[in-house]
């Protein structure tokens, strides 16, 4: 049996140069064999020295590929690249605000994400339609960074469930 036809298209403006950029590649295949039309729209890492300029910069090339039906993006910047009256999907694949990773970063980059990064956070949890985290363990610790219960739903990438009972 075929699985139904969807008629849907996603875009998603990702930063490149890390595993965010292979996680959307992967997905972005999955969906397009499923009948899902996705587009990528990548955003050089230089970006994250001024994300403000994501907002103006990504909303530019928006109006070329219009219309989506759904904006899917990473937690860390997905603030920026709210459109009004589509839906905002944002996945967290990991807390880049964990005290404990943190701890294995350079002092520059610990201040960036705690008090920069953190606060983008923040704003992407509170603008997103819906949240989705790749582990109960990646949501509890962005409850505990953020201080408040947050509603998103668990969707582990990669587990055979029926193999591996969590």
């Amino acid at each position: 049996i075929d699985p139904p036809s969807i008629s849907m298209k996603i875009l998603s403006p990702i930063i490149t140069g890390s595993g965010l950029e292979i996680y959307h590649r992967r997905l972005s295949r999955s969906l397009e064999e499923q009948g899902v039309e996705t587009c990528l729209l990548p955003l050089s890492p230089r970006r994250e020295f001024w994300p403000w300029s994501l907002s103006w910069k990504s909303q530019k090339q928006f109006e070329k590929f219009a219309p989506f039906d759904l904006l899917h993006t990473s937690s860390e910047y997905g603030c920026f690249f709210r459109i009004p009256h589509l839906p905002l999907l944002v996945t967290l694949l990991h807390s880049a605000v964990d005290d404990e990773v943190l701890q294995t970063f350079p002092w520059p980059v610990r201040w960036h994400h705690r008090w920069i990064l953190k606060a983008f956070l923040k704003r992407t949890v509170e603008t997103a339609d819906r949240l989705v985290v790749i582990s109960r363990f990646t949501l509890e610790n962005l409850c505990k960074v953020l201080e408040r219960d947050i509603a998103a739903e668990v969707i582990y990438i990669g587990i055979d469930e029926n193999l591996f009972r969590p």
